[in-house]
């Protein structure tokens, strides 16, 4: 039992660290500011106030899926596919907006 609680923390602790060296590379390559939910351990917000990022696209779909492919890591996805296009809108401020839903193995995550 003592094996399996030690392999379990020791998996957990890995997984955390790598989570945390790929949000420690987000801030420094991007100059991000990530807020971090307490609960999951997950990037919640991130801002990128120095300048706009620099993303591959034609539209902001485009331009979202390019930072879904390169930053899926950071919110402990196990690839680009778990997040599914379901909407863009344009809210009463002028800011355009793109909705994902989360899946996995096909199945919705709420």
């Amino acid at each position: 039992m003592k094996k399996l609680i030690v392999t379990v923390f020791t998996a957990a602790s890995i997984i955390g660290y790598s989570q945390s060296n790929e949000i420690a590379n987000l801030r420094k390559l991007n100059n991000a500011e990530v807020s971090i939910n307490q609960n999951t351990g997950l990037p919640n917000f991130l801002r990128f106030p120095h300048k706009p990022l620099a993303l591959k696209g034609k539209n902001i779909k485009e331009k979202s899926e390019d930072f879904i492919a390169k930053h899926y890591k950071d919110f402990n996805l196990d690839s680009p596919q778990d997040l599914v296009f379901v909407k863009e809108f344009t809210d009463n401020y002028g800011l355009k907006n793109i909705v994902y839903a989360q899946v996995y193995k096909g199945i919705n995550v709420f």
